[in-house]
C-alpha cells in the first residue's frame, strides 16, 4: 500500500512522540477512570460483516444468529441475518429484513449495498440499479455505495455509465483505492478506449506496490497517445513522476 507514501502522517512531524511526552501521557491517563466503552453502529455492522465473511459454515452461523435475534433482537443481528440469508439463498427473507430495518435505522449505505445485493440475487437488476442512484443521492460520493454500484453496472454491460461514474468519483478523489482504477480499467476498456484502460490499470498497480508494471502501461498509453496533444502531457507527466518514485525506491 502507497498510503502514507510520503513518510509519517504531519501530526507525528510536528508533534515528535518523545519518550518524555509518552510518560507524561501515561500518568495523565492513569488519573482518569474509564466510563465504559460502546461500540459505534458502524464498527458493529462492520463486525458483523466480518463473522460472515470469515464464516466456512454459513448455514449454521446463520442458525446461530437467528437464535440470538429470536432472544435479544439488534440491528447487528438483523444485518447479520440478512446477509446470511441472501448468501444461503433466501434473499426475499433477506430484502423484508432489510426493508424492515431501513425503516427503524433509517437510509445507511451499508444496508443499502445489502438489500442491492439481495435483489441482485433475484435477478431484479433495475431495482437494485435504482436503489443505489437513490442511496448516492444521499451519500454522495461514498466509497462503498460507489464501488458496488460500478461493479453491477459492469457485470450488467453498462460500460458507458460505470465508466461515468469512476471518472467523475477519481476526479473528486485522487487518492482512491486500487480496486476503483481496476474497475476504471476494466469499463473504459469494454468501450474500447484503451489509453485510459492502460493509464487506470498503471494506478491500479503503482497503488499496489508495482511501480515497474504500472511504468510499462503508461509507456503503451503513451505511445498509443502520441497524437493526442491533450492527453499525451498528462500521461507523460504522471509516468515521469512514477519513474522518479521507482527509482528512489531503489536507492533506499
Amino acid at each position: 500500500s502507497r498510503y502514507y507514501e510520503h513518510g509519517l502522517p504531519e501530526i507525528l512531524m510536528t508533534h515528535p512522540v518523545t519518550l518524555n511526552r509518552i510518560a507524561e501521557a501515561k500518568d495523565r491517563a492513569a488519573q482518569f477512570t474509564s466510563p465504559g466503552m460502546v461500540d459505534q453502529p458502524s464498527f458493529q455492522i462492520f463486525r458483523a460483516k466480518v463473522r460472515v465473511l470469515s464464516s466456512t459454515k454459513t448455514q449454521q452461523l446463520e442458525q446461530q444468529t437467528l437464535t440470538l435475534y429470536r432472544q435479544q433482537p439488534s440491528p447487528e443481528l438483523a444485518y447479520q441475518l440478512a446477509l446470511l440469508e441472501t448468501l444461503n439463498g433466501t434473499p426475499k427473507r433477506a430484502e423484508e429484513r432489510l426493508n424492515k430495518l431501513i425503516k427503524q435505522q433509517g437510509i445507511r449505505p451499508w444496508f443499502t449495498i445489502a438489500l442491492a445485493d439481495s435483489l441482485v440475487k433475484q435477478q431484479r437488476y433495475d431495482e437494485a440499479v435504482k436503489l443505489y442512484q437513490s442511496a448516492l443521492e444521499i451519500y454522495t460520493g461514498n466509497q462503498g455505495l460507489t464501488l458496488n454500484y460500478a461493479e453491477l453496472l459492469l457485470n450488467r454491460q453498462q460500460y458507458q455509465q460505470c465508466a461515468e461514474l469512476l471518472k467523475e468519483y477519481l476526479r473528486n478523489r485522487p487518492t482512491a483505492t486500487p480496486a476503483t482504477y481496476h474497475l476504471y480499467a476494466q469499463a473504459e476498456d469494454k468501450l474500447g478506449n484503451t489509453i485510459e484502460s492502460f493509464s487506470a490499470i498503471a494506478e491500479y498497480y503503482y497503488l499496489n506496490g508495482q511501480s515497474t508494471v504500472a511504468i510499462q502501461h503508461l509507456e503503451n498509453a503513451s505511445k498509443l497517445a502520441k497524437d493526442d496533444p491533450y492527453q499525451l502531457p498528462a500521461i507523460e507527466q504522471r509516468l515521469e513522476q512514477i519513474k522518479a518514485i521507482a527509482l528512489e525506491e531503489k536507492q533506499h
